[in-house]
C-alpha cells in the first residue's frame, strides 16, 4: 500500500507506524456512521485483529519531545502526521483504534488548536477482564489539512499503550481549490488566476486576440489538470493490486517539475505548439459537428417524408373506406326507395284492374239486354 503520509512519535513505536496506517479515499461519512452503530471492527480494521500487529507506543525518561517542550507535555504521547509531498495529499480526517479514550487534535503548521475527540470503547477488542481496553476515535476536520498533531489522553499514569489500528481519509489537494495547490499540481509557473484578474482590470486596453489566447490556456491548464486527477485516482485504484505506484507518481512528479524549470524560449515555444493543436483540434471538432449535423438533417427530412407518405397513405386508406362505406349506405337507400316504388306500383296496378274488371262487366251486361222496338213504322202508315 503507498504511505501518503509520515507518522512520528514523541514516544518510542516498537514498529514502523506505517504497518497499522490505512488509507481512505472520499468522505467516509457513510462508513463512520455505520462503525459508530457497531462499535465493532470489521474488514477495515483487520490490521489491528492480531496482536502481534498493533502498535506498542513507550515513553522513556530520556525521550526528548519534538516541538512541544516542558514538563506538562513530557507526560504525554504525541503524533504528527504529515503528507508527503510527492502525491500532494491532504487530510479530511481519521480514525484510530487504541488505548486512549480522549484526543486533541492540533494544526500541524502552527500547533494551534483544533478540537477534542472522545472515543468508543471497543468491545470486541478490548480483553474479557478489562485488562487492555481499547476506544475507537473519530474526527473530520472542518479544514483539510497537509499535516496535523494528536495528543493521547486519558492514559493515566502509564508508560506505555497500545494502538491497534489507524485510518487516514486522505484526498488529492486540488480538490480544496486552494490556487497555490492547483499552480503546484499542474507544474506551471504562471498563476492563471491572477493573470485573469489583471487581465479583466486592463479592460479595453487588452486585446481580443490575447483575450482568447488566455482563455486558451486557461482550458489548457483545466484540462491537464483533470487527467493528472484521473492518473492519481488511477494509481489509488491500483494500489490494492501492489502495482508500483509510487514510482509512476514519483516520475509524475519529476516530469512536472522539469516542465516547471524550463527556460522562457522553450516555454514560448511549446505554447506556440499548444495553440495550434488547439486550433487543429477545433477545426477537426467543428467538422465533425458540420458532419453531425447534416446528418442529423438528413434524418430529419427522411423522417419528414416517411410521415408525409404515413400521412398519404393513411389518407386513401381513409377515402377507400369512405367510399365503400358512403356506396353502400346509397345501395341501402336506392333498395328502400325501388321497394318502395314496386309497392305502390303494385297497389296501383291492383286498382287499375279492379277498375277495368268493372268496366267490362258493365259493358257486358249492356249488350246482353234485348232492344226496344220501333214505333216509326206504325207512324208512317196511318200518313
Amino acid at each position: 500500500m503507498t504511505e501518503y503520509c509520515t507518522a512520528t512519535f514523541t514516544w518510542e513505536p516498537d514498529k514502523d507506524p506505517s504497518k497499522v496506517i490505512e488509507y481512505k479515499f472520499g468522505s467516509g461519512e457513510s462508513d463512520d456512521r455505520e462503525h459508530g452503530r457497531q462499535h465493532s471492527r470489521d474488514h477495515f480494521f483487520i490490521l489491528g485483529q492480531v496482536e502481534g500487529d498493533r502498535l506498542q507506543v513507550t515513553h522513556y525518561p530520556s525521550d526528548a519531545v519534538d516541538g512541544h517542550e516542558g514538563s506538562e507535555n513530557i507526560s504525554h504521547c504525541w503524533m504528527n502526521l504529515e503528507c508527503k509531498p510527492v502525491y500532494s495529499m491532504i487530510i479530511k480526517g481519521f480514525a484510530i483504534a487504541s488505548e486512549a479514550r480522549t484526543l486533541e487534535v492540533y494544526d500541524g503548521r502552527n500547533d494551534s488548536y483544533l478540537q477534542t475527540v472522545r472515543g468508543m470503547r471497543d468491545v470486541e477488542d478490548s480483553e474479557a477482564d478489562d485488562s487492555k481496553i481499547h476506544f475507537m476515535c473519530r474526527c473530520t476536520l472542518e479544514e483539510p489539512l497537509k499535516s496535523i498533531k494528536i495528543k493521547f489522553l486519558s492514559l493515566g499514569p502509564r508508560q506505555s499503550f497500545e494502538i491497534a489500528h489507524i485510518r487516514l481519509l486522505v484526498e488529492p489537494s486540488t480538490a480544496c481549490g486552494d490556487p497555490s495547490n492547483y499552480q503546484a499540481a499542474t507544474g506551471q509557473g504562471i498563476n492563471m488566476e491572477k493573470l485573469r484578474r489583471d487581465v479583466d482590470s486592463m479592460g479595453d486596453t487588452v486585446s481580443d486576440r490575447a483575450r482568447a489566447f488566455l482563455t486558451t490556456m486557461e482550458n489548457f491548464q483545466k484540462g491537464r489538470q483533470g487527467a493528472l486527477d484521473d492518473m492519481r485516482h488511477l494509481l489509488v485504484d491500483r494500489n490494492a493490486s501492489g502495482s508500483d505506484a509510487p514510482s509512476m507518481m514519483s516520475s509524475m512528479a519529476v516530469g512536472e517539475g522539469a516542465a516547471q524549470g524550463g527556460d522562457r524560449g522553450q516555454m514560448f515555444q511549446f505554447l506556440q505548439s499548444v495553440c495550434s493543436q488547439v486550433a487543429e483540434q477545433r477545426a477537426a471538432v467543428d467538422s465533425l459537428d458540420a458532419k453531425k449535423k447534416e446528418e442529423e438533417e438528413a434524418s430529419e427530412k427522411e423522417e419528414q417524408i416517411r410521415q408525409e407518405a404515413g400521412s398519404a397513405e393513411l389518407e386513401s386508406k381513409l377515402e377507400s373506406k369512405l367510399d365503400s362505406l358512403m356506396e353502400s349506405r346509397l345501395d341501402a337507400v336506392e333498395e328502400r326507395l325501388m321497394s318502395r316504388v314496386d309497392a305502390h306500383l303494385a297497389d296501383l296496378e291492383t286498382r287499375m284492374s279492379s277498375k277495368l274488371d268493372a268496366v267490362l262487366a258493365l259493358l257486358q251486361n249492356a249488350s246482353a239486354a234485348p232492344a226496344p222496338k220501333c214505333r216509326s213504322s206504325k207512324s208512317d202508315g196511318q200518313h
